[in-house]
């Protein structure tokens, strides 16, 4: 979509900046999802998040 198209498309509707828009190399998510939002977090990063909250829990 060309820039000047972008421009008209939000200043017609503005509600489309409240909603978050993530992409990376090969995936879009527009919209406020949490556990889609993690598919943006690399994996290995995820892992030891995960980790660290467990550990966490049982300390």
């Amino acid at each position: 979509m060309p820039l000047s198209e972008a421009v008209r498309v939000l200043s017609q509707t503005p509600q489309l900046l409240r909603r978050p828009i993530i992409f990376d190399d090969h995936r879009l998510l527009c919209g406020f999802n949490q556990d889609e939002i993690r598919m943006f977090i690399p994996r290995e990063q995820r892992v030891l998040k995960m980790q660290a909250m467990s550990e966490h829990q049982m300390a």
